[in-house]
């Protein structure tokens, strides 16, 4: 693992001079990156049993062993976990109607973390347990097809970054909120796909007291998307063309709430010509040319268009 290098200590309110390859070559010279010599074992088993012709259920068991040896003066770790799940399906209404459930044991291998003073983190292993309950329709010959799914999802030695832009692993994190999906094709051509998800995901334990019940970063509660597409079926045949658009609503970059990206809302809009063997199609992104940035504060692009031809042999 390399030491962080600065390059340089600029004030972004100011005029500066961008930093270039030439100003980056010679510190990447300097820095001694260790090879890590990584083994990873898994094993899965999964059984479907099916009760009756409406009532089904999954059964089944992951086991992960994740070994990395010492590099140079990092201590390496052994991580082993099994991660099992269980499913029910019962469908309400024959192949139209179903009502589902799941929980899932989660583990995540989380590698050591360089920190901005040069030291190495070796985190503990990520643990996960979601509860999952909802009802999927699927009716009109599958012309429409909707889900609706609640979720609870508890994380054990989470991680978080503070405004120093140190790793810490110091505590619990609870996230739950509604999902929906539809997706309609009422007539021959149009396609319609939307979706809505609520996300209320906080720092419930932390060695810091005064973020215990703060949003955790990256972590937008509304985020909704839409996509209408149509193709001509005779006069204008194989012409066509689709509009959509996402919302997403602010996202804290740390769990102090001391900083975050605002909301946004993106629209793009697409014209294709689609033959047997070739399509044509123009990509409008980001049409109304909005400013915008991701949790990590960083500018994303502006409006653009893309042209595409795929050829089908």
């Amino acid at each position: 693992y390399a030491t962080t290098q600065v390059l340089d200590v600029i004030d972004v309110t100011t005029a500066f001079e961008p930093i270039r390859k030439s100003d980056v070559d010679p510190k990447l010279k300097e820095m001694q990156f260790g090879v890590p010599n990584e083994q990873t074992f898994s094993v899965y088993a999964s059984d479907v049993i099916s009760f009756t012709d409406r009532l089904s259920a999954m059964l089944s068991l992951r086991l992960d062993n994740f070994v990395q040896k010492k590099i140079e003066d990092t201590e390496g770790y052994n991580q082993t976990a099994l991660s099992p799940k269980l499913g029910l399906v019962y469908e309400l209404v024959k192949e139209q109607v179903s009502l589902f459930g799941n929980y899932m044991n989660g583990f995540q291998n989380a590698g050591p973390v360089n920190q901005p003073d040069g030291s190495i983190l070796i985190l503990k292993p990520i643990y996960a347990n979601q509860y999952e309950g909802g009802v999927k329709v699927e009716a009109f010959n599958k012309k429409l097809s909707t889900t609706l799914s609640y979720y609870n999802i508890t994380i054990d030695n989470a991680t978080r970054t503070n405004p120093d832009g140190y790793s810490i692993q110091d505590g619990k994190q609870v996230s739950k909120g509604i999902d929906f999906e539809f997706i309609a094709n009422p007539i021959n051509g149009l396609n319609l796909t939307a979706g809505y998800a609520y996300n209320d995901n906080r720092i419930v334990k932390s060695s810091d007291a005064s973020i215990e019940g703060n949003k955790a970063s990256g972590a937008p509660e509304n985020v909704v998307n839409f996509w209408l597409s149509y193709k001509f079926q005779n006069t204008l045949k194989n012409l066509g063309f689709g509009f959509g658009g996402n919302y997403v609503d602010k996202q804290y970059k740390f769990e102090d709430e001391s900083f975050y990206a605002p909301s946004y809302s993106i629209y793009s809009a697409t014209v294709f010509y689609d033959r047997p063997v070739w399509r044509l199609g123009v990509k409008f992104n980001n049409l109304t040319n909005t400013k915008y940035w991701d949790s990590y504060g960083m500018a994303q692009t502006p409006a653009n268009f893309l042209v595409n031809l795929t050829v089908r042999l």
